[in-house]
């Protein structure tokens, strides 16, 4: 069995569920820290891209302080925790 393959499907249960901050390398390089999350009742709709990426690798989230579809690859992925009201 393939951890790998349940924490990129455990991460993404994750987001359809809460606001999470996610932590990953973006393409240049750099490192970003993201809250968000793919949760319907959070995201805008009808402008709900999440249901048409092919690549499970590849996330569509809705970014919670840019208000914007952003993505990522899961292998640049450096880690994720529950977004916390008390931070």
């Amino acid at each position: 069995m393939d951890n790998q393959h349940e924490e990129r499907d455990h991460l993404k249960s994750q987001l359809t569920e809460q606001s999470m901050v996610v932590t990953f390398e973006k393409a240049d390089g750099t490192p970003r820290i993201m809250k968000c999350t793919t949760n319907p009742d959070v995201v805008p709709w009808p402008d709900n891209p999440v249901e048409k990426v092919k690549d499970e690798n590849h996330f569509v989230v809705w970014d919670l302080e840019k208000e914007g579809w952003r993505s990522f690859k899961w292998e640049r992925v450096t880690g994720w925790n529950k977004e916390t009201e008390n931070g």
